[in-house]
Parts: C-alpha cells; sequence; structure tokens
C-alpha cells in the first residue's frame, strides 16, 4: 500500500508539471492539426475504422482541447473514415507520437513534429497483411475552431472489427469470418483447430465425435475446397483424421464460402475454406509460443526486422505417441496401435523497395498409422499428407496493383497390404484373402496473376489468368473395391489435365445503399472436357438501413478432382480417400448456387442474419448405388446433386459474455442410375449453441450440438456369409446425434509472456451417438468378436467414436 501511494503521489505530480507545460503551451494561441489517411501497403486502397491513437513524445504530457478546459487526456484517439481519414485539430506545437492500429495488420508507431508554420509529409508502412500510410499531414494554424477526438471503446477480440471487414469484402451474407478469439473458445477436443471451429457455423455439421471432416450444406467433404494461400489441400487432417492439418498459428486469416462468392477468389467446388498464412510481426521482436498436449506437441516462432523489410513465422507440431483413448474403435484393433503424424509451415516476407514485396509460404504435413490385431491376424500400415508451397511477387503499376504466384501442392496416401489368416472358430468374421497395396497421389500446379486497381474503399480486382496442371494416380486391386470383390489383381490408372483461365470481376457502388458485383471466368482446354467452359458471379447488396443488409446472389464453379472411398482398405471413417481427376471416363463436376438472405446488427455488437439457400451438382460422381451384390460393380457412376434450406443465426460479439446460436434446415438428395436418394452427407436439422463467459483469468465455454441423424445403406451378408448384399439406397437413418463439449482456459500474464492451461471434456454427458454404420446381420457377445446368423439378419452394428473424452494443455506465449 505505501508503495501504491508514493507511485500515485509520484504521478500525480508529473501530470500537474505535464499539465503547466500544456497550458503555457495554449496560451501562445498558436494551435494545428495533424491529419492522414491509413492504406493497404499491397493496394494502397483506404482502410476505413482503424483505430489512430495521439500522445505527446514523451507520453506523459496532457493533449487540452482548448474549447473545454476541463477536457484532459493523456491521449486522443479517432477512427479513420470510410475513406481512410483520420484528422486532430486544436494541438499546440510541439513533438507528438500516433500509434495506428487495425484488425489483421501489425501495429505501427509514427514520430511526428508539429511545426508553427508549414507542413511535413510523411508515411509509415504496416505490413503483416500489408500496411502502410500515405502522407501524413503536419499542419498549424492561428485558429481556434475545431473538432473534439473523444476516445473511444476498442473490442478487445477484433470480432466486430473482423465481422465488419467480411461484409466490406463480400458482399454475400452467408460468408463467414473465424477470429482467434472463435477458435480459442469453440470448445472443440481437438484444442485451438480450425476445421473444428468451423463446425460451430450455421449450415456446418461434423461428420461425427470423431472426425474433423466437415460437411457444409449437406455436400460430401471432398466438395469442401480447402484453399491454404490459394493452394488446394487434399484431406488435410491429422491424429487418425481427429484434428486439422493446418496449424491455427500459421493461419492470418480464415473465412467459409458456402456458395456464392467472388470470381476473384478462384477456386472450384461447392464450398470454399479459404485459409491465409500469417505474416510476421513485431518490428525487431522475437515472438513465438510452445504447447503441450494429449494431441502433441507444438511450437511458433517468428521474426520481424525493425524496419518492416522482412520478416519470417515458422510453427512445427508432432504427436507425443500413444494419446488415443482406449475406449472401441474398429472393435479395439487399437489395442496394438502406432500413431504419428507432423507438421511444419513457415511465411517469409521481403520489401524489395518501391513498393515490390515477395512472399513465400509453405505447409508440410503427415499422418502415418499402424493396426496390428493379432487376434484377427492382420497388420493395416497407412499414411497419407500434404505438401505445398508458393511464391507470390507484387508490385504497384502506376494506378494498378499486380501480383504473379507459383505454386505447387502434392498429396499422396497408401494403405499397405492387408490380410487376415482364417480363425478356428468359424463363428468370428475374418476375412481370409490378400489384398495388394492401395497407393494414390495428386500434383497441382498452378501459375497465375492478378490486376487490380487501388485509390478507393477496397481493393478491386479487375483480372487475372491462371495456368494449372493436376495428375492424380491410384494403384490397386483391380480398381472394384468393394467388401465382396476381394481379387488380387493389380490395376492401376493416371489421368491428367491441363488448362488456362481468364477471369474479370467488377464491383461497382450505386449511391450509398446498392453494391453490385459481377464476373466471368473462362476455362480453356483440358483433354476429354470442352474447349471453353463458363463460370461466373452475380451478387448484390442493398442497405436497409445503415445497420441492415439484403444480399442476392447465383454462381456457378467448376471441379476437376473428386474423391472416392475405398471401403475394403479404408475401414472406418477417418482416412483418406483417393482422387481423381476429370476427363476420361471422370466428368467434370459444375455446382449452381443461389443465395439470399439479410444480415442486421442489433445493439452492441449483436449479429443476426438470416440465409436461403439452393444448390445444383451435376457430374458428381459417387459408388454404385444400385441394391444387390457388392461384387463386379464400377468404381464409380455420375450422379446429379441438388439441396435446399435455411439458417438463421444470432452472434453476440462483444463483452464479457459471447456466443451464438444457429439453428439449420437442409435437404440434400442425389440421383444416380436412376434413383433418387438422401445425400450421404445430409442432416436435415441443426442446432448449434455455444456460450463463453470471461472472469477474470478464466474463461469458460460450453457449446451444444444436436442434429438429425446421417443417412446409411444396410448391407447384409448372403445365406452363405460370404457375400455382402446391399439394400435400397440411403433408405435408413442414424439415430440423432447431440454432443455438450465445455472447456475451462486460465491465463496468468508475466513479463512479456502468458501462460495459457486449459482442460475440456468432449460429450460431457455421455450419449452414444451412433455416426459409423459397419454393417448387417451380425450379433456381439460384448467382447468385440461378432456372430452371424439368421437371427442376426435384422441387426445392425454401428460405431460410437468418442463416448466419454477428456483433453487438456499448456500454453506459453511470448
Amino acid at each position: 500500500m505505501m508503495r501504491r501511494a508514493w507511485r500515485g503521489l509520484i504521478l500525480a505530480s508529473v501530470a500537474q508539471v505535464a499539465a503547466a507545460q500544456q497550458t503555457a503551451r495554449v496560451v501562445v494561441g498558436i494551435s494545428g492539426a495533424i491529419s492522414g489517411s491509413v492504406i493497404d501497403a499491397a493496394t494502397t486502397a483506404p482502410i476505413a475504422h482503424a483505430t489512430v491513437t495521439l500522445t505527446s513524445a514523451d507520453g506523459f504530457a496532457l493533449l487540452s482541447d482548448v474549447r473545454q478546459s476541463s477536457s484532459l487526456q493523456m491521449a486522443r484517439t479517432v477512427t479513420t473514415s470510410a475513406s481512410g481519414i483520420y484528422r486532430f485539430t486544436e494541438l499546440p506545437i510541439g513533438a507528438y507520437r500516433l500509434f495506428v492500429q487495425r484488425i489483421g495488420y501489425t501495429p505501427a508507431t509514427l514520430e511526428v513534429r508539429l511545426g508553427d508554420t508549414g507542413t511535413s509529409p510523411i508515411s509509415i508502412g504496416l505490413v503483416v497483411v500489408p500496411v502502410r500510410l500515405r502522407a501524413v499531414e503536419v499542419r498549424a494554424s492561428d485558429s481556434s475552431s475545431g473538432t473534439a477526438n473523444p476516445p473511444i471503446a476498442i473490442d478487445g477480440n477484433g470480432r466486430v472489427a473482423a465481422a465488419q471487414a467480411r461484409q466490406r469484402a463480400f458482399l454475400s451474407t452467408d460468408a463467414r469470418e473465424l477470429t482467434t478469439a472463435d477458435v480459442t473458445e469453440s470448445a472443440t477436443l481437438g484444442g485451438r483447430d480450425i476445421l473444428r471451429s468451423l463446425q460451430r457455423l450455421p449450415g456446418v455439421t461434423q461428420l461425427d465425435d470423431w472426425s474433423a471432416k466437415l460437411w457444409v450444406r449437406g455436400n460430401r467433404w471432398d466438395h469442401n475446397r480447402i484453399y491454404y494461400d490459394d493452394l488446394p489441400l487434399f484431406d488435410p487432417l491429422q491424429a487418425l483424421g481427429q484434428t486439422s492439418g493446418v496449424a491455427s498459428d500459421a493461419v492470418g486469416g480464415a473465412f467459409l464460402h458456402p456458395g456464392v462468392r467472388p470470381v476473384s477468389l478462384g477456386g472450384e467446388g461447392a464450398t470454399r475454406i479459404d485459409l491465409r498464412s500469417r505474416p510476421a510481426a513485431g518490428a525487431g521482436d522475437w515472438r513465438g509460443d510452445a504447447e503441450l498436449s494429449p494431441f502433441g506437441a507444438s511450437a511458433a516462432l517468428e521474426h520481424e526486422r525493425r524496419d518492416e523489410s522482412s520478416g519470417f513465422a515458422l510453427t512445427a507440431h508432432h504427436t507425443l505417441g500413444e494419446w488415443l483413448p482406449r475406449s472401441a474403435l474398429l472393435f479395439d484393433a487399437l489395442g496394438d496401435r502406432s500413431v504419428s503424424d507432423a507438421q511444419a509451415t513457415f511465411r517469409s516476407d521481403v520489401d524489395l523497395g518501391s513498393g515490390r514485396r515477395l512472399e513465400t509460404s509453405g505447409l508440410f504435413s503427415r499422418d502415418a498409422r499402424r493396426f496390428h490385431a493379432g487376434d484377427a491376424g492382420y497388420v493395416e500400415d497407412q499414411d497419407w499428407g500434404n505438401a505445398v508451397a508458393r511464391v507470390t511477387f507484387r508490385a504497384p503499376l502506376g494506378p494498378f496493383a499486380i501480383s504473379h504466384t507459383i505454386g505447387v501442392s502434392h498429396f499422396a496416401s497408401s494403405s499397405s497390404r492387408w490380410f487376415a489368416q482364417p480363425s478356428t472358430d468359424t463363428s468370428i468374421v475374418s476375412t481370409r484373402v490378400a489384398i495388394r497395396p492401395v497407393t494414390s497421389s495428386i500434383d497441382y500446379v498452378t501459375i497465375g496473376g492478378r490486376i487490380g486497381t487501388t485509390g478507393s474503399s477496397r481493393d478491386a480486382p479487375i483480372g487475372g489468368y491462371d495456368v494449372i496442371v493436376q495428375r492424380s494416380s491410384l494403384d490397386g486391386p483391380r480398381l472394384s473395391l468393394y467388401w465382396g470383390d476381394l481379387s488380387t489383381e493389380a490395376a492401376s490408372r493416371h489421368d491428367a489435365l491441363a488448362y488456362g483461365s481468364l477471369w474479370t470481376d467488377r464491383r461497382v457502388d450505386l449511391g450509398e445503399r446498392v453494391s453490385l458485383e459481377g464476373g466471368i471466368r473462362l476455362d480453356i482446354g483440358g483433354s476429354g472436357l470442352d474447349p471453353v467452359r463458363p463460370a461466373g458471379s452475380a451478387q448484390g447488396r442493398f442497405a436497409l438501413s445503415p445497420r441492415t443488409w439484403l444480399s442476392v446472389g447465383a454462381s456457378r464453379t467448376h471441379q476437376y478432382v473428386q474423391g472416392i472411398d475405398l471401403p475394403v482398405v479404408a475401414r472406418g471413417t477417418t482416412t483418406p480417400g483417393v482422387w481423381l481427376t476429370s476427363g476420361g471416363d471422370v466428368p467434370m463436376m459444375s455446382v449452381d448456387n443461389t443465395m439470399a438472405g439479410v444480415e442486421h446488427w442489433m445493439g452492441q455488437g449483436v449479429l443476426v442474419a438470416a440465409n436461403v439457400y439452393t444448390r445444383r451438382t451435376t457430374g458428381a460422381i459417387t459408388a454404385d448405388p444400385a441394391p444387390g451384390p457388392l461384387i463386379e460393380r464400377p468404381l464409380f457412376v455420375s450422379a446429379t446433386e441438388s439441396a435446399h434450406g435455411v439458417e438463421l443465426s444470432a452472434r453476440k460479439l462483444t463483452g464479457r459474455t459471447t456466443g451464438l446460436l444457429a439453428y439449420s434446415y437442409g435437404n440434400a438428395t442425389l440421383d444416380a442410375e436412376g434413383q433418387a436418394f438422401p445425400a450421404p452427407a445430409s442432416r436435415t436439422h441443426a442446432l448449434d449453441a455455444a456460450t463463453t463467459v470471461r472472469l477474470g483469468s478464466f474463461s469458460f465455454t460450453g457449446a451444444y450440438t444436436l442434429t438429425s441423424g446421417a443417412p446409411f445403406t444396410r448391407t447384409v451378408f448372403d445365406s452363405g456369409g460370404n457375400t455382402p448384399v446391399r439394400d435400397a439406397p440411403n433408405a435408413q437413418r442414424l439415430p440423432a446425434y447431440s454432443s455438450l463439449d465445455v472447456s475451462l482456459d486460465y491465463t496468468r500474464r508475466m513479463r512479456g509472456a502468458s501462460l495459457i492451461g486449459y482442460a475440456g471434456m468432449q460429450n460431457v454427458l455421455g450419449r452414444t451417438n451412433p455416426t459409423w454404420y459397419q454393417a448387417s446381420g451380425y450379433c456381439g457377445n460384448g467382447n468385440y468378436q461378432y456372430t452371424k446368423g439368421p437371427q442376426c439378419r435384422d441387426h445392425d452394428l454401428f460405431e460410437a467414436p468418442v463416448k466419454f473424452a477428456p483433453t487438456f494443455g499448456l500454453r506459453l506465449v511470448f
């Protein structure tokens, strides 16, 4: 208490001296203004709603408002206008410091000297998602008129700013942003997991408790195209498919586009998940973090030169070993298991001068596992992984900004020979033949460029080009990969596709209330496809009030690679499928999306939205749905998928308590081989509710999910017990799925660092959620040994991966 008293007395004395000095300067009668604008360094487009704080150079002087003698402040704060302008008036002659910050950009500090005459243009560059200041005007005058600049409250977690940035960047009201706070508060078993955090958004459902795979508006996992710095990732999963294959520390921006999106974004598929790598920050400081949890050990490190001319950021992750719970999975075959996954990312930025920049980034991941079930007599090794890298050069060209990118993405998966010896107990099911290894890979190479105008309220793309080469390969047992077709004959297929794209995209603002955006893309070339394949997007947004927007849109996209599942080697649903390239017998997939929605800000930081959508997908490939024996069937058949639905959501983004409430209705159907049936990813109803309460250093989060069951097709073995026979496609549905997840975080701040401890529990209600359909016609005896017989014919065998699973961890941030 004595130390606090002395500290207060000293500060009061300093303040009194500073106030006296300030008063003397004001009496002179000379006052001035500091003004300027904040713009994006890469595009020079103005940045609205940036926070600019002004203090004296020494940080102690009081900044008086000469019109109100009682208004004494240690600092004055303003936000930039829609055109990026800020202004401080009625300032005494002297030295000042400007501090500029905006969500998603590195803060910058600028020293300014306010003289008694003339102006002094000064510029500064902020580099993260790169930013710099235009010339800063420092002007002095004898006028005492001006506008007061009272300090404003700043949203601590940046969610409001992120939502507003998304609204400015995209016209559609169903696009969704993901912030660091959203990831931290998702209460998922995977910790700070990007894909699992997306599961909380309206229209998104999870495959099951176990997997990080997503279903968006009833489309399949492989129709959700995930891009990392505009390069596609294929099955970016780790930890047996339970967690994302992209570290949250490596991501600086994440957006979900469930349907309609601008042509300038590019990309394929019904849904685009757009992940952007994060540049280094710190202006001379070393920053990083380290984390330890049952999922493994991870670390991140970044450094930026003090002059912000270059920087790098690195992340790494590796599992610690056998962390999986010993609960039932694949009939307890994991009792003698080996699991290993690793991941690394890098990002570097170099300022080449004159507004030119060179960016490089990359991601490498590998997931490996081995099943060794001694009783069943088989061993299976599986591994898969992604490797992506890109180099981008950016430069100004008069009133334009241009960029050129070279990128490579590679994905490979393999399953070793899987075999089993006949069991002496004929009542126990066992596989009796050997199966050859299955390997799959896909390579994606792109060279592209884009040009955009600058100086408007946003980066305005004009057009661009892309040259893309894709190759895929698949080697396996005769490529009739069904449970009853256990051939040892080998076969393989290798497909390649090369094509170019030209695109243009423009946005027009008709006054302050109406914004229109339209674009067209032409894909040209490619063996086995139409020579020219048009796609495009048209969107409009109408401001019903300053807080309410109505949006409509329609788009068409194409997809040139699709995945298929291999049920005989991909036991369960956590392993990757294989990928086939369009051309020849593989059709090009086209997706037509339409949407209409409304978004409204209620009160302080509460955002509500309602959206309706339709989707029609042609050229999708799927397993042959015809009922009957699962032998001698084609690898795939072509199908058409139709979907429609409604999504309602409310999010509270600020305050001690934040949260969301979302309801989705959706219906997706497939039409293949003359049969119409529910799509495998269709879940009719979904309810998500989550809330986070912060009490000092503690943060508690609870998240509840309730969804309709997914459809499935019964498969019953014939009377001889050897050949599986399929019933009508997806004629049955699993029971409803529900789960309550909770997490508790504690943060202790130390000198220049923070120590964060967290603990969580998935499915705390202990619900048995059958989410994997295995087969029909088997009866279990409680020891994961299953018998077959006439009395079991109507019995369906399901698997519930996670019944009650805890997690915990410790994270150090410096």
